[in-house]
Order: structure tokens, then sequence, then C-alpha cells
């Protein structure tokens, strides 16, 4: 790469917060990899929201800003951040002229209470950061695209969504005129589940910018890489993030145990289904 890209690339990441530089930095190095062939990069807002909240801003700085009331300040610096790691990412995206498909860059937001049943959903405890986030999506009242580049959406949002995000963000994908070579930028796992029906699939974590690939979901999001990394899996056992186990701890802990000793995971789904018919467990809700 010539200099003047790793220029603007530096100059650009460098404008981010501690919290979401080390994401920037991952996919800028993806992107402009010789072998690399990614076509669309989601974004979950939410996602780029905690983290900045978290790292760029002292607990005592959060009372201050709650109490003075200047929340709105925090969520300029939310979509400012969006626009520039957006703009990044088609700098990189750039150093490739002759990619042969349109490249894509969405940045989305869902609301995961209205996904979960409420018996099941994990309430998010960081007070100053959900208000930002509600205050984010205030502002786009119904679901709207603000479009920033002629291939960018900045942002999409479904403040109703009538299916779970990733049958939604694949509806999109699908609508996309490229191969769908798909990396997520996320910390919500029920938007993992999209792997199954793109191209390619990778993951970049939050704060650490690690790249994963979709092989290693089921480590992730479960801490068992034994447990097929399903739908009908994640309602059971949950994630640490949205969904709560639909089970008790002990009947988890015995349902991994036969999960590992009869190798589910090369199981096809219905075999699946049938043995946990076997077993009388059942979904309470699907994802």
């Amino acid at each position: 790469m010539d200099q003047i890209w790793i220029d603007n690339l530096s100059m650009q990441s460098g404008l981010l917060d501690l919290g979401n530089q080390p994401i920037s930095e991952t996919l800028q190095h993806i992107l402009v990899s010789g072998n690399d062939e990614t076509d669309t990069v989601l974004i979950n807002a939410s996602t780029i929201c905690r983290n900045l909240c978290m790292s760029a801003y002292p607990a005592e700085v959060k009372k201050n800003i709650m109490e003075e009331g200047r929340m709105e300040m925090v969520v300029d610096n939310v979509t400012n951040t969006l626009r520039i790691l957006v703009s990044t990412l088609r700098i990189a995206f750039m150093h490739k002229p002759c990619f042969p498909l349109p490249r894509h860059i969405i940045a989305y937001l869902f609301d995961y209470d209205k996904i979960i049943p409420s018996q099941f959903y994990r309430v998010p405890t960081d007070r100053f950061t959900l208000e930002v986030e509600c205050r984010l999506k205030a502002r786009m009242h119904t679901r709207q695209v603000i479009k920033y580049e002629p291939n960018d959406m900045l942002m999409e949002y479904y403040p109703e969504p009538i299916a779970p995000s990733y049958v939604i963000l694949n509806e999109l994908v699908q609508s996309l005129q490229n191969r769908h070579n798909v990396i997520m930028v996320s910390h919500h796992p029920i938007d993992y589940h999209i792997f199954r029906y793109v191209n390619k699939f990778n993951l970049v974590t939050s704060f650490t910018g690690a790249y994963e690939e979709s092989i290693n979901l089921n480590k992730i999001v479960f801490d068992r890489p034994w447990v097929p990394f399903t739908p009908e899996m994640h309602v059971l056992f949950g994630d640490k993030t949205d969904v709560r186990s639909a089970v008790m701890r002990k009947s988890k802990r015995e349902l991994s145990n036969i999960i590992e000793k009869e190798s589910w995971i090369y199981l096809p789904q219905d075999k699946v289904n049938d043995r946990l018919n076997q077993l009388q467990i059942s979904q309470p809700y699907h994802l």
C-alpha cells in the first residue's frame, strides 16, 4: 500500500475513541489485504455506542453529563464516530478500485427487547449507555435510511422488528448485488445467526477488535465449542448480552454434557430436534 493510503487511514482511525479504534484498525487491515473478498460490512450502531460510552466517559463525567442535561452531545459523538468509521472503511475499500462488485457499509439498530420475550431478556444495566442509545433511536421515529455514500447506509433502524435481527439483516444483505461476503461488528449474538445464509461470514469483536471465523461462534457465545450455534440452542443456553437461558442451570449443565457426549455438532437440525423431544426439552419461544 502506498504512503498516501497509510496516512489517510491512520488519520481517520486516530479520530476515534479508544473503544472503537481496535475495531477500525482490524477492519482496515482485513479490507486492504490482497486476498480479502469482503463486499459487505455490517456495523451494529449499538456496539459503537457502547464502546464510546465505556471508553470516552469516566463515571464522574457520565454523572455530570446526565445531571447537566448534556446527553444530546454524547449522541452527536456517537453519530460522528459512525461517520468517521464508515469514511475510514470507504478509504480502505477504495484501495481496491478493481474489485468487481459493489461494496456496502451498513450501520443498523434494533430494539432487542421487541425480539426476545421479557422474561428471557437481559435488561442492560448501564443506564448512561442505555439513555444514549434510546436518544439515538428517538431521532429516528420510523424505519429509515440515512444515505452517506451511494453504497453506504447510515443508519438502518428497525423500531418494531417483525422477525429476529439476523432474519431482517439477511433480507437486506440478499438484496445487495454482490457475493454476500460479510464482516460484522456487533456484540449482540442474535445478529451472528446470519452466518448460515451468507456466502462468507466473519466477526470483529468489540473492544479487542479480534477477528473471528464463523466456526468459532459457539465458543464465543456459549463458551461451549461442542454446542451447535443455532437459534434453538441459543434460546436454551442464552448469551451474556441479550438472552437469558430458557433452562435451569443444572438442566443446562446436564444438556451440555449430553450434547458433548453425543456430538450434536455433527447432527442435522431435525435430528437435534428429535433428541430434544426425547429429552422432553421444549423451547418457550423461537429466535
